[in-house]
């Protein structure tokens, strides 16, 4: 499965991605079979990393600044 592909013509395959997202769910996987409480206190936290992620993936909740132009009075604009 390629994730993109560039202008040139070179195919990215998301190897890297992959990887981590398996290695995600097994450690998931893990700590849900566990059942105890610190096993659930490590899967909310986990959680709230991977919203992280994916929001920073996404571009959600990035503040942009925008230039702010000096205020005009109507004086100055003849």
């Amino acid at each position: 499965m390629n994730l993109a592909t560039s202008s040139d013509g070179t195919n990215h395959q998301g190897r890297r991605l992959s990887r981590y997202r398996r290695r995600q769910a097994l450690e998931r996987a893990g700590l849900q079979a566990e059942r105890t409480r610190s096993a659930t206190r490590r899967l909310a936290r986990r959680l709230r990393k991977e919203h992280r992620r994916q929001s920073r993936a996404l571009g959600v909740g990035v503040c942009h600044r925008t230039r702010t132009l000096p205020l005009t009075t109507s004086r100055e604009l003849g």
